[in-house]
């Protein structure tokens, strides 16, 4: 079965039509959960008027933020938002199966996976991270270098990334499908790479859409925005453009793992 991109959208922007009350409900989520962290965000310090600080000045500024603190915000605001998308997946699945009373059913099938949707999402994510850190501390080293090695990224920072950026791509709709079917954390993750075999190029487009395309819309929006009061309408977009990549995800996810 061909996927038509074009055709995920409109069924898509269907569904979010013919599920209001869904819609608004997660969209009141998403903006508590934009509040949420606006509260528990670690403020980053200044970097003074220098509009082009060295690394050195930016190494200086996070060493004044205490690294727990750091790390803690930023772990409890992921978890929270995954625990929002899985609830929106589970939802949307007890939704496309006709099933009565999609909301606690989502909410039921969200508190018995939702730890495995976190292994699956660090375990897809890992090879990614590693390849960051490899180019974090290439870039961080060209410090040493001469100056016409400077530019240049090091093998292995390259080769961590490419691998990296493959790794999550075939892995990332195994969080969907563990949510969806009954199958375990390691099942489910087999199932979508075997699923992906020769089908890089449709992942790849989903995941540009998704992880790029999407988000770069969204942040483009806020910053034509920008003042206070519109913020408040940008946050507002912004959770219905989560939720139409929630929708979005299902749909491509369905048809991915019947072609």
């Amino acid at each position: 079965m061909q996927i038509n991109f074009t055709q995920i959208f409109q069924d898509s922007l269907n569904f979010m039509r013919n599920q209001r009350k869904i819609v608004l409900i997660f969209v009141g989520l998403f903006v508590a959960i934009q509040l949420i962290n606006a509260l528990v965000s670690v403020p980053m310090p200044s970097l003074g008027d220098n509009p082009n600080p060295s690394q050195q000045d930016i190494i200086d500024a996070l060493s004044k933020v205490k690294p727990t603190a750091l790390i803690g915000s930023f772990l409890f605001q992921q978890l929270l938002i995954s625990f929002i998308a899985t609830f929106g997946i589970a939802t949307i699945h007890h939704i496309s199966q006709q099933n009565e009373n999609p909301i606690n059913q989502g909410l039921m099938l969200t508190l018995r996976r939702f730890l495995g949707v976190v292994v699956l999402d660090i375990f897809m994510s890992l090879p990614l991270l590693f390849g960051l850190a490899d180019v974090m501390s290439s870039s961080l080293s060209k410090d040493e270098l001469s100056p016409l090695s400077q530019n240049a990224l090091s093998p292995l920072a390259f080769v961590s990334m490419v691998f990296g950026l493959f790794f999550f791509v075939r892995l990332c709709l195994s969080p969907v499908h563990y949510i969806a079917s009954n199958q375990s954390i390691g099942q489910s993750a087999l199932q979508v790479w075997r699923a992906g075999i020769k089908r890089n190029g449709v992942l790849i487009i989903y995941a540009l859409l998704t992880y790029l395309l999407l988000p770069l819309v969204v942040n483009t929006i806020g910053a034509i925005l920008g003042t206070s009061f519109l913020s408040v309408i940008f946050g507002i977009l912004a959770a219905l453009f989560q939720m139409f990549i929630l929708v979005f995800t299902y749909r491509f996810y369905s048809l991915f793992m019947k072609a």
